[in-house]
């Protein structure tokens, strides 16, 4: 392939095999380091956010957002996962320890303070002393395509 100056790509992952995905994604990035800017359209989400510098979100034909990729990690959502084996006498210790929590519909803990994101074992040694020992223990950051949805949701609404 030349070295054209913008490329226009619609679905171009769509239909390949595991390989043939990291081959174009790699051709890709190649072009873009060497200068050539390319828009894609796609609805595979997870496979554009591995590429991506710029994202824009169309919903019924008009462009609702669009940011770079790092103010992408800004708005999406993290938050830590705990369940112990007694989740609500969990959530009052954290609370004591001034660590906002809430239990969710799967009853779990989850803890939106970026403090307990960056640092969760600082929070599975409290739990531990307390005699609360986590049995899950997890970081969730909401991916692309489910960014997508929240932003299409919430531009309905």
């Amino acid at each position: 392939m030349h070295r054209p100056k913008l490329l226009l790509l619609d679905e171009p992952m769509s239909g390949l095999d595991p390989a043939g995905i990291i081959e174009i994604r790699e051709m890709l990035k190649e072009l873009s380091r060497n200068g050539t800017t390319i828009f894609i359209s796609s609805h595979i989400l997870g496979e554009l956010s591995k590429l991506v510098t710029k994202i824009g979100i169309i919903h019924k034909g008009r462009l609702i957002k669009e940011l770079k990729s790092e103010e992408l990690k800004d708005q999406v959502i993290k938050k830590l996962i705990i369940e112990t084996g007694n989740n609500s006498k969990a959530l009052e210790f954290l609370k004591s320890k001034n660590m906002p929590s809430n239990i969710n519909q799967k009853n779990m803990i989850e803890i939106y303070n970026p403090s307990a994101i960056n640092k969760p074992e600082t929070i599975c040694e409290w739990l531990v002393t307390a005699g609360l020992t986590p049995r899950t223990l997890s970081v969730f950051e909401e991916d692309l395509e489910s960014f997508f949805i929240r932003t299409i949701n919430t531009e309905e609404a």
